[in-house]
């Protein structure tokens, strides 16, 4: 389980914390919205990668 966990864990401690679990619940189906200034929004980029980091934990 830990070896699945581990790329999601490691993007969410990286930086823009909050930024990757308000987008992490609009995965799930819970938009929480955008964060407030001035904290930006994530780039696509970055989208793409905690997305993809979070697929394998997703099919658990």
């Amino acid at each position: 389980i830990m070896v699945k966990l581990y790329r999601a864990m490691n993007i969410l401690e990286s930086g823009k914390f909050a930024q990757k679990i308000k987008y992490g619940c609009a995965l799930q189906g819970l938009p929480v919205g955008e964060c407030r200034a001035p904290l930006g929004p994530l780039t696509e980029t970055e989208k793409a990668e905690l997305k993809d980091a979070l697929a394998p934990i997703q099919a658990m």
